[in-house]
């Protein structure tokens, strides 16, 4: 019978292919490359999920990088599973904005 190995020693990354943990001479059953931090979320509860998001209309240098910033709006919505929240941010804006004119940014999640 072998030892299991020790991967706590490598640090933030550990790469297996092939079935084999690169640097430890074992043999790995699947393979999987991991780097930094590893968040699972498995939210199949369909729980209601209150957000405060801020919009903000910009303005655009010839680069396209934001040269100056306004804030629009701040305010609460629901967001429902599986639906991008930019829709209910632009019906409750109104106005006539373009696209690349508007940064919408998720402040707070309160999840029920």
């Amino acid at each position: 019978m072998h030892d299991q190995p020790n991967f706590s020693s490598f640090g933030p990354s550990l790469t297996t292919s092939n079935g084999y943990a690169h640097g430890t001479g074992y043999i790995a059953t699947n393979s999987t490359t991991i780097n930094g931090s590893l968040i699972l979320n498995n939210n199949e509860t369909n729980m209601n999920e209150q957000v405060k998001v801020a919009v903000f209309q910009v303005e655009r240098n010839k680069h396209n990088e934001i040269k100056s910033s306004t804030i629009i709006d701040e305010f609460w919505i629901e967001k429902k599973p599986g639906i991008s929240i930019d829709f209910a941010v632009a019906k409750r804006i109104g106005g006539d904005y373009e696209a690349d004119e508007i940064i919408i940014k998720q402040i707070l999640t309160v999840t029920l």
